[in-house]
């Protein structure tokens, strides 16, 4: 787990941070330098003996002991990538497109690398005192909401274009996973409705996370990020400025923001239900040249999808709920209500299929057999759950028991 507190300019700790930083970055260099130099010119292999080799150099010296440490282990893992790689690429070269590259120096002005603090470094006093992380030997010092110093492994400061991230990375227990009680919840993913949630639990009224607001976000800052790239292409040949940045940064902040605030809703919504399988349909490389209109695209691409994902895959491993990832092909084809079968797509193999149902505009499906319509998101949602476990339903006659009409909760 990681707890993150951003450093801007106008922080009074920015400097410190980035004096950090540089100091990181010259110990690297020079780390770099060294191994390169006895590997190219002597044909040696330092990687072993990197500590004693850089201890009493200057740059070693101008951090703290167990702080610079942690540069030369990164300097380590970056060279045995490369020797282990350069290996591979000898025994079966048609496996790279390229030689592997040797490990490069980071730039001389503008180059930063992380500063690493263990739990060692980290002062336990200011923690137990004022609850803070106090990183050894400078001020930087920040409040945290973790309540066990005996949880957190390392502190970090992290370089980014115009800012710095103090990340504090902490333990948490992970509850056993919960054992199959047939309940089950599934996730359809989209645009205008981030995450559409159905369950096979009878009466559980089908929820749609409104995703127009992270829609909304991304096409301000597209609109405005083009206009700012456009100027600064044309008077200073870049497309990079403080302007920029600080719009990225702001965008970043908010997307991560409502990811975070969607995934609470879905774990508390299991939890409250007592639901401990989470069903969600993802297409591998279904960003990777989508097919549809250059507006559609822009939408779909510029949600991150994988990271809502990747917050819900955490969290449910801390709530001991199991998650499930699916392939979605013919979901939102197929018709729940006509309990239709659902294939799988297989791209060598055209093969066209008949289903009960159709959409009859974007956002409703109808069923040709009994006329009903349900929200076309729902209707992929449960055939979602359906893809995974075909006799989820089998204890519902019919539709009854189960919502087609969703509740739409929207974030503040």
């Amino acid at each position: 787990m990681t707890e993150q507190h951003q450093i801007g300019k106008n922080d009074k700790f920015y400097k410190i941070c980035d004096d950090l930083s540089l100091k990181s970055k010259n110990l690297y260099n020079s780390c770099v330098y060294k191994v390169t130099q006895e590997y190219l010119v002597n044909d040696k292999n330092i990687i072993g003996n990197l500590y004693h080799e850089m201890k009493d150099h200057p740059s070693y010296k101008e951090l703290p002991t167990k702080v610079a440490g942690n540069v030369i282990i990164d300097v380590k893992n970056a060279f045995i990538a490369f020797f282990n790689a350069l290996k591979q690429y000898n025994k079966t070269p048609k496996r790279f497109k390229n030689r592997p590259q040797i490990p490069w120096y980071l730039h001389k002005e503008y180059g930063r690398h992380v500063v690493t603090y263990n739990n060692q470094a980290i002062s336990k006093k200011s923690f137990e005192k004022k609850h803070t992380i106090k990183l050894s030997k400078c001020d930087v010092e920040v409040k945290t909401q973790i309540d066990n110093f005996d949880l957190i492994k390392c502190a970090r400061i992290v370089p980014h274009d115009d800012y710095y991230t103090v990340e504090v990375i902490y333990e948490e227990t992970e509850k056993p996973l919960s054992l199959d009680n047939e309940l089950y919840m599934g996730i359809d993913l989209g645009v205008n409705n981030l995450a559409t949630l159905t369950s096979n639990k009878k009466g559980f009224k089908p929820l749609i996370i409104n995703g127009k607001p992270l829609k909304s976000i991304n096409q301000y800052y597209n609109k405005k990020r083009a206009k700012i790239s456009s100027e600064l292409e044309i008077k200073n040949k870049t497309k990079k400025s403080k302007r920029s940045k600080r719009l990225d940064r702001k965008r970043n902040n908010k997307v991560n923001d409502y990811m975070h605030k969607s995934s609470t809703i879905i774990i508390n919504t299991l939890i409250e239900n007592g639901i401990n399988t989470l069903v969600v349909g993802k297409n591998d490389n279904w960003k990777h040249k989508p097919h549809m209109s250059k507006k559609n695209n822009q939408n779909f691409v510029s949600i991150p999808h994988s990271r809502l994902i990747q917050i819900l895959t955490y969290k449910c491993l801390l709530n001991g709920i199991n998650i499930l990832m699916t392939e979605e092909s013919y979901t939102s084809k197929s018709s729940f209500i006509d309990r239709d079968l659902i294939p799988v797509y297989n791209r060598e193999m055209r093969v066209f299929y008949k289903f009960s149902g159709r959409r009859v505009h974007r956002g409703l499906y109808k069923s040709r057999k009994t006329g009903l319509k349900m929200n076309a998101d729902v209707n992929g949602s449960y055939n979602i759950i359906r893809k995974v476990f075909p006799d989820a339903f089998n204890h519902v006659d019919g539709i009854e028991g189960l919502g087609v009409v969703p509740s739409i909760v929207n974030l503040s």
